[in-house]
């Protein structure tokens, strides 16, 4: 909280973390010129032993099944450490959980976390250095502006410290503060989507999209966690014959009943999950509810429970001020008639992250209120597009 209690505890924003990522970053940058590398051995991969300086461990960012991932700096620099337990992984050697973190190393994107380098230790260890070092995952701040709304939050001190980090200013208003969270929530699907677009443009698929994999930094998102991704060596339409693991409410249902990865359409119902647990929290709905829709019963009779609950969002967005997606105006408009077809039970009837990138910038309305500035279109496109849609409606109508 604020040292001083006068203070709102959402006034304080922390730059000096900001301007020690702009060094770090710096930092990384000069190492892969020289090409020395973070280990200064001309080599990205090495082991523990060829280390030269010490990994110091800063503290913990999270935990999840396939390994926990702490704060760490390797002399002036701030990274992100993933560590994996070869034993936790079935059939997996280190030299194979090497090869799958290094596909991040053939990601080149603003909104992808960056391979800095892995070192092994012994026969069971391998660790991953990533850049930048987040403040939180989506997960959490879904949680944690859910819970501010609902007065459940079971840490508020937590909560609020992230939203701090996060840039989050609200002057203590509880309804400043929702409407800021909901409004970065908006934009960021947008630069989500661009990432996932670029990832499949580079033949390559995610195949664990989730809020755990989405990490957030002040102004920031990015797609993390590549452990389970494949790198394409055929189509990006053909079906891959290994059993994968799965985040169940998250994987498509042809992957959670064959446990088989379908092309690019699978990672776009995945984006799809996680749109309407963001829109579930903006809308007004509840994570809780919103996971027993996405987890409960099998594949097929899950179907019409989707359905069924993406009806119910919708009277509710439009309490939000979102209109219906043909509406003839240039105002935003909702996400839900585009989760709906994101979570089509057939992949061939999904639309790639491509279109759903357009489809953003359709219903994102003048304001663009899907993308970050980061990605938003130029003026000329929103013209452009404004008066494709007109002509279309001119036509239709005649």
């Amino acid at each position: 909280m604020a040292d001083d209690p006068q203070d709102s505890p959402w006034h304080v924003v922390h730059r000096s973390r900001a301007a020690d990522d702009v060094e770090s970053r710096a930092q990384i940058e000069q190492w892969s010129t020289s090409k020395k590398y973070w280990s200064g051995t001309g080599q990205k991969h090495i082991k523990h032993t060829e280390l030269p300086r010490k990994v110091h461990v800063e503290g913990r960012i999270g935990d999840g099944a396939a390994g926990c991932v702490d704060r760490v700096t390797y002399g002036a620099v701030a990274m992100a450490r993933k560590k994996i337990d070869r034993r936790q992984h079935r059939y997996a050697t280190l030299e194979r959980l090497r090869e799958e973190a290094e596909i991040m190393d053939k990601l080149v994107h603003r909104h992808i976390v960056s391979l800095v380098g892995t070192y092994t230790q012994g026969a069971n260890f391998l660790y991953i250095l990533t850049f930048p070092v987040a403040v939180c995952d989506l997960h959490d701040l879904l949680n944690d502006i859910e819970g501010i709304h609902l007065g459940t939050t079971a840490d508020d001190e937590d909560a609020v410290k992230r939203f701090e980090r996060l840039g989050f200013r609200a002057g203590g208003d509880q309804d400043v503060l929702e409407k800021q969270v909901h409004a970065y929530l908006n934009s960021i699907l947008g630069c989500i989507t661009e990432a996932l677009t670029y990832i499949h443009a580079q033949r390559i698929r995610h195949q664990d999209l989730k809020p755990r994999n989405i990490l957030l930094a002040p102004g920031q998102v990015y797609l993390a966690d590549f452990g389970i991704s494949r790198d394409l060596k055929d189509s990006m339409h053909s079906v891959t014959d290994s059993y994968v693991g799965f985040s169940r409410g998250y994987a498509a249902p042809e992957v959670e009943a064959k446990g088989m990865h379908h092309p690019a359409s699978a990672d776009v119902y995945s984006l799809g999950a996680v749109f309407l647990n963001v829109a579930t929290v903006v809308y007004g709905e509840t994570r809780r509810r919103c996971g027993e829709v996405m987890r409960g019963g099998g594949a097929a009779s899950r179907r019409e429970t989707i359905e069924g609950y993406l009806a119910d969002l919708r009277p509710l967005a439009t309490k939000t001020g979102r209109v219906e997606e043909d509406a003839l105006t240039c105002l935003p408009k909702h996400l839900v008639g585009l989760m709906e077809a994101m979570l089509s039970h057939e992949p061939g009837e999904r639309p790639s992250a491509e279109e759903v990138g357009r489809r953003l910038v359709e219903i994102g309305g003048i304001e663009q209120v899907y993308h970050a500035e980061c990605c938003k279109k130029s003026a000329a496109h929103i013209s452009k597009l404004i008066d494709t849609k007109l002509q279309s409606v001119s036509h239709s109508t005649t």
